[in-house]
């Protein structure tokens, strides 16, 4: 009898605070806000499910690419962001960018298995332009692979696109 009143109890708290509960598990990584946008299960009132936190929550992690601010909740995502926002502009600077290797891996690949050549337990993300990087990137990583990309776009990095940041 307890149980059922506790279900019931818990049912309409989490109907009543879901955004909260999803910002919650999005800022402890448990979701990605990507992942929350994207479900976009419509409420009552008809905005998605979600659709909130994608302003509270802006990241954990910034960067600026060209005056344009990119957040992202884990390194692997803002570089991610990076990667496609570079894609937009200019395509060409990637496939240029995926010929440059940092000491054990490359920093981009077409194929999930290039990036960590010879380890195909290692986690990679394939990136909304079609590339995969890695997914075991600390800040210096990723900060490494910011700078390769400036000098193969012929960009200023620190000011053109500034090291990434933790917020």
């Amino acid at each position: 009898m307890q149980m059922n009143a506790l279900k019931r109890e818990l049912a309409t708290l989490t109907a009543r605070h879901t955004d909260e509960i999803i910002a919650l598990l999005a800022a402890y990584n448990f979701i990605s806000r990507d992942d929350v946008a994207q479900q976009a299960i419509a409420r009552s009132d008809n905005t998605p499910l979600g659709a909130s936190i994608s302003r509270s929550v802006p990241g954990k992690y910034e960067v600026v690419v060209l005056g344009k601010r990119l957040h992202a909740q884990t390194l692997s995502k803002i570089f991610v962001r990076i990667v496609d926002e570079i894609h937009s502009r200019d395509a060409e600077i990637l496939t240029r960018f995926g010929q440059v290797k940092a000491r054990t891996r490359f920093f981009i690949a077409r194929s999930r298995y290039d990036v960590h050549t010879g380890r195909r337990d290692l986690p990679a993300i394939k990136t909304n332009s079609g590339w995969w990087v890695s997914e075991n990137v600390g800040t210096a990583d990723v900060n490494r692979a910011i700078s390769a990309l400036c000098k193969c776009a012929r960009l200023r990095y620190g000011e053109d696109i500034s090291p990434v940041r933790r917020r």
